[in-house]
This record gives structure tokens, C-alpha cells and sequence, in this order.
């Protein structure tokens, strides 16, 4: 029985960040050129969440909430400047 419990549980916390990217795709339309642009993106969206639920687990009582948005499977890169 623990067995069976232990693999429910298991597949239901290993399956989530797939359900998370699933979700967001469809969310926001998100459809890419080739399998291995997908497969980058959708790294660097677990990395991105990984990320959001660190933050919210290291500042329960933070004044502001972090979320996914569109921009969820891109890299942000904080020296870049906007032409």
C-alpha cells in the first residue's frame, strides 16, 4: 500500500513542471520553430520557476508577488539595453 501511495505521489510531483509548461503554452499561444527550440525554452521556463517558487518560499511576507507571464521562456539579461 505505501508502495502505491508513494508512486501516486510520485508521478503527481514530477508531472507538475510539465503541466506548468503545458498550461503556459497554451496561456499565451506560445508555439516554436523546431523541437530543440522548444526544448530550450522550456528550460529556461523550469529555471524561471524554479526562481519564482524560491523567492516565494525564502520571502513569505513579501509585499509583491512574483508570477508567470509571457515572457516566462526567455532569459533575462540585466546588461542588456533597449534600442
Amino acid at each position: 500500500m505505501k508502495l502505491i501511495i508513494f508512486s501516486v505521489l510520485f508521478c503527481v510531483v514530477t508531472s507538475s513542471p510539465s503541466l506548468d509548461w503545458i498550461k503556459f503554452k497554451r496561456s499565451f499561444n506560445k508555439n516554436y520553430k523546431t523541437g530543440a527550440e522548444e526544448a530550450e525554452r522550456k528550460q529556461i521556463f523550469l529555471e524561471n520557476v524554479n526562481r519564482i517558487r524560491d523567492y516565494e518560499r525564502a520571502h513569505p511576507n513579501a509585499t509583491f508577488k512574483l508570477g508567470i507571464n509571457h515572457l516566462a521562456d526567455r532569459r533575462i539579461d540585466v546588461n542588456e539595453k533597449n534600442a
